[in-house]
């Protein structure tokens, strides 16, 4: 597996972002997102190229949360509402808070584990004590790495 070629995890969360860039005013959905940046799908053309690199505010409408951010790629559709990748700056402790709260605690977000109760691994720890593998289970159980067939 190569390596991520990113720190953090992103999520495909849907939230109506509204961006500000001076007296530029543009709405948009992120499409993903993560702890240190975003990707957002505009919902209105107005953003030329020449913003790349550019400081804008990035209101997360939802979370009613404020955040700095530089604008990192964009990328033209056929529908000329253009995609905007941004990257998170200055994010302060209380704003990183509410981030984290909003991406890894949300209802649903995390699949509880299907990890024995005590009494069950209780008994499972006795039965491999009694029944230690080395002298009943010698023998070697030989099973196939799945390959792709070309």
């Amino acid at each position: 597996m190569p390596p991520k070629p990113d720190l953090y995890e992103w999520f495909d969360l849907r939230r109506t972002v509204r961006l500000t860039l001076g007296d530029l005013k543009l709405w948009g959905i992120t499409t993903m997102i993560s702890e240190g940046g975003a990707e957002i799908a505009l919902t209105q053309a107005g953003l030329p190229r020449h913003y790349f690199g550019e400081s804008i505010q990035i209101e997360i409408q939802e979370e009613n949360l404020c955040l700095q951010a530089v604008i990192t790629q964009i990328q033209q559709r056929e529908d000329d509402y253009p995609i905007v990748q941004l990257k998170f700056a200055e994010v302060t402790t209380p704003q990183y808070r509410r981030l984290v709260e909003m991406l890894f605690c949300r209802p649903g977000q995390w699949k509880s584990p299907q990890a024995p109760g005590e009494l069950q691994s209780l008994y499972l720890l006795v039965k491999s004590f009694f029944t230690p593998r080395i002298l009943f289970d010698r023998q070697m159980k030989i099973s196939p790495v799945e390959v792709s067939k070309t």
